[in-house]
């Protein structure tokens, strides 16, 4: 039985504020997956979309390139707990588990902000819950709901 966690999935578990909690438990049940899994799609649909990915460009320390596209770093860079709120009284922990190249993924892009897997994450997962079109991809027939920030309906 040697070797058996060879194959384990990783696990990210940042910490999210409390809105992107229910969100991402809203949009889990209209598609019947668990919260983590959904999240975990959110988190990738993001990262394959470069508009998301130029969005973090000002945070940036080090270059990031993917594809055919470069974003350059800079010692000036922003500070990424302005996306993630760290300091806000409300933060739950989400947990979700990703395959190893997502995880080499997600490390690279988090080498090049400079900050831990679990902030990239918490980072990549709030710009894809307030972008339309990554919503749509996770789980098409969604639209967002006037009176919240997380609330969805079926159309």
């Amino acid at each position: 039985m040697k070797g058996w966690r060879r194959n384990k999935k990783p696990q990210i578990s940042p910490y999210c504020p409390e809105w992107v909690h229910k969100f991402v438990h809203d949009l889990a049940n209209y598609i019947r997956d668990f919260d983590g899994e959904t999240a975990r799609k959110v988190v990738m649909t993001s990262f394959n979309t470069n508009e998301i990915i130029g969005k973090l460009g000002p945070y940036f320390f080090r270059d990031y390139s993917r594809d055919r596209s470069i974003w350059c770093g800079h010692t000036d860079h922003r500070n990424l707990d302005e996306i993630i709120l760290l300091n806000s009284e409300y933060n739950v922990r989400l947990h979700m588990r990703f395959s190893q190249e997502e995880w080499s993924e997600l490390d690279e892009l988090s080498f090049s902000l400079n900050r831990p897997i679990a902030h990239t994450t918490a980072a990549l997962l709030i710009l894809g819950l307030q972008d339309k079109q990554v919503i749509c991809e996770v789980a098409s027939g969604f639209t967002f709901f006037a009176r919240g920030p997380y609330r969805v309906i079926r159309l």
